[in-house]
């Protein structure tokens, strides 16, 4: 005769309202975990690697026109990593605010986010000779971003410190910069733009400029 054993006691099937209500459960408990995982490294990014920002100045057009979302990369291996041609996001020294305590762009800099791109890198000496810019008495070629051709200007030659950038928009014609203003300090420097987010028309990366003999690669 055999041997019957009953090991604990054995639970009744769920009836398929129960059944379902427990794969919605689950769903449920899934999803929640999957969004709390999202954006706990969208966090991450965000704090350590990419962050986005919408444009508020014409001065970067055509590259970047005002109203345009960027997305920037402001990992700290990129601190002393900048190269010629790179378009930064950088807080405005001191002396861009007293010296534009009225003017247009710049009129109230306190706490504001400024972009332009990177023309003169640290140690070089630099100035603009009628719509030419001069790099240690070299003519900088490439500059095919240029919104327009930039109107007649002499500016006295300046030699940059270890740590100071000369930056300029592309708009030559509307952005108040280093011409106006001077260097900025590696100090100064959020991040770099690395692409256009929106509007779809323009997404994509921001293409690299190609200076010639003035090339930098950091």
């Amino acid at each position: 005769m055999p041997i019957q054993v009953q090991l604990g006691e054995t639970k009744p099937p769920l009836d398929p309202a129960a059944q379902r209500e427990l794969r919605r459960r689950r769903r449920f408990w899934t999803g929640a975990a999957l969004i709390v995982t999202l954006l706990a490294f969208i966090v991450i990014l965000r704090l350590y690697a990419f962050e986005a920002t919408v444009v508020v100045s014409p001065s970067m057009e055509p590259t970047l026109r005002k109203g345009d979302y960027a997305l920037f990369d402001h990992r700290a291996a990129l601190r002393g990593r900048w190269n010629r041609g790179d378009v930064v996001l950088f807080e405005p020294p001191q002396s861009w605010r007293e010296n534009n305590e009225n003017q247009g762009e710049t009129a109230a800099l306190a706490g504001q986010i400024l972009v332009k791109r990177i023309i003169g890198m640290p140690g070089e000496a630099i100035n603009v000779v009628v719509d030419r810019v001069y790099i240690d008495g070299q003519v900088l070629k490439g500059e095919s971003f240029l919104k327009d051709t930039p109107a007649p200007q002499v500016t006295l030659p300046i030699v940059l410190g270890p740590d100071q950038y000369y930056v300029m928009g592309d708009n030559r014609n509307n952005s108040s910069d280093s011409r106006e203003n001077g260097p900025i300090a590696e100090s100064n420097i959020r991040g770099r733009v690395v692409r256009r987010l929106w509007p779809p028309g323009r997404m994509g990366v921001l293409e690299k400029p190609d200076f010639g003999p003035l090339n930098t690669d950091r």
